[in-house]
């Protein structure tokens, strides 16, 4: 079973991981004994998780370039960030804030 998720995967961790998936599946199935073909039970199932597994990678990576277009989106350049601070600063309320963040990182990490 190793070695036939090896050749269709290209990491071998994640082939050693998905043999064990497909025993461990079969194992837990009570009717274990009474497989007439089980080369071809194993591969169905090691197919089934492998599609799974495809999925799985393919929503990840969608949330992942979704994030960083967010990320993007949602950052200010230097320019805004200073005039963001001169703004806090000039209305007083800038140390206040950094006082209490930094009080607040002091008894977290304490």
């Amino acid at each position: 079973m190793r070695t036939w998720t090896r050749r269709r995967l290209e990491c071998t961790d994640q082939a050693g991981d998905l043999a064990q998936e497909v025993f461990i599946r079969v194992l837990l199935q009570r009717r274990a004994e009474e497989l007439r073909e089980p080369k071809a039970y194993l591969s169905s199932i090691a197919r089934n998780l492998m599609v799974d597994m495809f999925r799985r990678h393919s929503i990840e990576q969608a949330y992942a370039e979704a994030l960083a277009v967010c990320a993007d989106a949602m950052a200010s350049s230097p320019e805004e960030r200073q005039q963001i601070i001169q703004t806090l600063q000039k209305s007083g309320k800038f140390n206040q804030i950094f006082y209490n963040v930094a009080d607040r990182l002091l008894t977290r990490y304490s």
